[in-house]
């Protein structure tokens, strides 16, 4: 079995009371920061029916394009996290030592490869 290198999140948050449009405004403010990074492959979010819940799944090259991810919109989150309560955020691939750290301050949870192609 070889272990992609590609780094996923998923994220699961509730949008504070009032806060839809300004959270609306912060993601396509990350969105077009992230536009002209080589290593993003996918940054999608998405909104449940009653415009309560923000699911969020990105994708990266690998640690180093996620570390640069971070560096890139690490400015604009504050604007994001006034908006959004995150619940559950959960780290997929093979991460460095410095990505996991990063993402201690987030109480995020990562996962280990069990089986892939």
């Amino acid at each position: 079995m070889k272990v992609p290198e590609n780094i996923y999140w998923t994220i699961t948050g509730k949008v504070k009371d009032g806060e839809l449009e300004n959270m609306k405004k912060a993601i396509e403010a990350m969105v077009v920061a992230t536009r002209n990074e080589d290593g993003a492959i996918s940054y999608d979010f998405w909104l449940s029916e009653d415009d309560t819940t923000l699911y969020i799944h990105e994708r990266y090259k690998d640690s180093e394009a996620t570390l640069e991810h971070m560096k890139n919109v690490g400015n604009l989150l504050p604007a994001f996290l006034a908006c959004v309560e995150m619940e559950l955020i959960t780290i997929i691939g093979n991460c460095s030592s410095e990505l996991k750290q990063a993402w201690e301050a987030f109480g995020a949870k990562h996962v280990k490869i069990l089986n892939c192609l």
